[in-house]
C-alpha cells in the first residue's frame, strides 16, 4: 500500500534517509535497535511530499528537488543501495506533490502539479525503467480548471482512477478520469462530487475505492464524508459524514489522510497553531475510525504523539 511523507528529515525503515541538508556519506544514528543506520539519499524542497513504492524487491522514491524546478526519481534494491538516481524530465515552473505508478515491466508513471501556464494545472509523464521520458508531460486537468489537490489509486489491471479537487469549492468540486495502464487519457473528465475538496483514498482488498473528501457547509466548518468507488462501473456509492471539525483564524489546517486495514478506516487530519509573539505554537492530530463495512460518525479522539527527539515506542 502506498506511503507519503512530508517531513524535511525522512528517515525509512529500508535503511534510506532523504535529507533536507548537506549531501554526504554520513549516516543517522539507529532510531531503534533492530534498525541500521539512515543513509542519505539527496536534496530535497522544503515542505514537499516524498513518494515511495516498494514492489518486487526495490523501493521506488520520488520528491520535488531543491528549488522546486525539478522531480528526482530514486530506485534502491533489497539491501537498500542506489540502483538509479536521476531527475526527471517535467514541466519546470513550480512543481509539487508527486505520485509514483509502477508498471509491471519496470517503466513508471508520476503525476504531479505545476503552474508553467497560471493557473495550477495537474500533469502526467510516464518514463522507462531508466528514467527516460516516453510520453508527455501531459496536462490532465482542463485549461481553465484551478487544482488544488488530488489523489491516485492504481488497479489491479495497471489502470488509474484519478481525483483532482477544485482550488475553489465553489467552482466545481472533485472531478474524476480514468487513465489507461500505458498512462492515457482512457475516460473523459467529469465533475464527480459538487462543493467538495482534498480527496484522498486507499484501494481495498477487493479492488474497491475507499474515497473521503471535505466539504463546508459554512466559514470554518469541515464535515469529512466517506463513500465507496467502483473502478469497474465508475459509480460512487452512498456517502456518510463521519467526522466534523472547525478552524480558526490563526490555525493551519492539514486536510484529513485514510488508512486501511483488513476491518477498520482511519481518518487523521492535523491542525497547527503557528508561534507568534508570546505564543509558542502547537498541533494537534485528531482520529476517527469504524468499521470496514458500516461507515458511521463518532467523536474525533487526539492522537498524543510524543515530541521526544528518540520515543520509546
Amino acid at each position: 500500500m502506498r506511503k507519503r511523507m512530508t517531513p524535511v528529515l525522512v528517515a525509512l525503515s529500508l535503511v534510506i534517509l532523504l535529507a533536507g541538508c548537506q549531501i554526504g556519506t554520513a549516516k543517522t544514528r539507529k532510531t531503534l535497535p533492530e534498525w541500521s543506520r539512515g543513509e542519505q539519499l539527496g536534496l530535497a524542497g522544503l515542505n514537499q511530499p516524498i513518494d515511495l513504492l516498494a514492489d518486487n524487491n526495490q523501493v521506488h522514491l520520488v520528491w520535488v528537488a531543491v528549488g522546486g524546478k525539478a522531480l528526482h526519481y530514486v530506485r534502491l534494491d533489497d539491501a537498500g543501495h542506489v540502483q538509479l538516481s536521476t531527475d526527471l524530465s517535467s514541466t519546470s515552473a513550480h512543481v509539487s506533490d508527486p505520485t509514483l505508478l509502477l508498471s509491471g515491466d519496470g517503466s513508471f508513471g508520476v503525476l504531479w502539479t505545476d503552474n508553467p501556464n497560471i493557473p495550477r494545472a495537474l500533469f502526467y509523464g510516464q518514463y522507462d525503467r531508466d528514467g527516460q521520458l516516453v510520453h508527455g508531460p501531459t496536462q490532465l486537468s482542463p485549461a481553465e480548471a484551478r487544482v488544488s489537490d488530488y489523489a491516485v489509486a492504481q488497479n489491479a489491471d495497471g489502470s488509474s482512477d484519478v481525483f483532482w479537487a477544485d482550488e475553489m469549492l465553489s467552482d466545481g468540486g472533485i472531478h474524476h478520469l480514468r487513465m489507461s495502464a500505458d498512462g492515457r487519457i482512457a475516460g473523459a473528465d467529469r465533475l464527480l462530487i459538487q462543493a467538495a475538496g482534498a480527496p484522498t483514498l486507499k484501494v481495498g482488498a477487493d479492488g474497491l475505492i475507499h474515497l473521503a473528501w471535505v466539504k463546508e457547509p459554512s466559514a470554518r466548518e469541515n464535515y469529512v464524508y466517506y463513500a465507496l468507488f467502483n473502478p469497474s462501473t465508475g459509480e460512487l456509492g452512498a456517502a456518510t459524514q463521519v467526522a466534523s471539525y472547525r478552524t480558526a483564524t490563526g490555525l493551519v489546517s492539514y486536510p484529513p489522510s485514510l488508512g486501511l486495514d483488513e476491518s477498520t478506516v482511519y481518518l487523521c487530519w492535523a491542525l497547527e497553531q503557528r508561534a507568534g509573539g508570546l505564543s509558542t505554537g502547537e498541533a494537534h492530530t485528531y482520529l476517527v475510525s469504524f468499521p470496514l463495512n458500516h461507515p458511521q460518525a463518532s467523536e474525533p479522539m487526539t492522537l498524543d504523539i510524543s515530541d521526544a527527539a528518540r520515543p520509546v515506542y
